[in-house]
């Protein structure tokens, strides 16, 4: 891995970890995200940039031939990430208008350490109220 894929891995992964221990929901997205390219950089440094295309005749030496399986990994894993941001996006934003705020809170671990009032207001569709 040349020097500024490796600088550049850190710095995604740094980023992304800093933005994923946020307390609200678009950074973390955006943190995920952010870990996902790191990712990505590696395997695509793992498949070695060579200078040729792959395509084997005679006359050309093996070891300056790119593998091709890391780059169609790679391509996969960017339309992986993209969907499952998007999803997420879409998640947050509806969760975002029922509750309405953007914060991530702990989950009910179940519904005995809630008052019935507000178990009733969330199964006619009012959500869970705000700590």
């Amino acid at each position: 891995m040349t020097p500024v894929f490796a600088l550049a891995v850190g710095l995604l992964t740094g980023v992304g970890v800093y933005l994923l221990l946020a307390r609200r929901v678009f950074p973390a997205i955006l943190g995920l995200a952010l870990l996902a390219h790191a990712a990505n950089l590696v395997v695509l440094a793992a498949g070695d940039r060579a200078e040729r295309a792959p395509i084997v005749i005679d006359g050309v030496e093996r070891g300056l031939l790119a593998d091709p399986v890391p780059q169609a990994l790679v391509l996969t894993a960017i339309v992986i990430s993209m969907a499952v941001t998007l999803y997420l996006l879409a998640t947050f934003a509806a969760r975002a208008r029922v509750f309405g705020a953007d914060d991530i809170r702990a989950a009910w671990t179940s519904d005995a350490e809630r008052d019935p009032q507000s178990v009733r207001a969330e199964l006619a569709g009012g959500g869970r109220e705000r700590e």
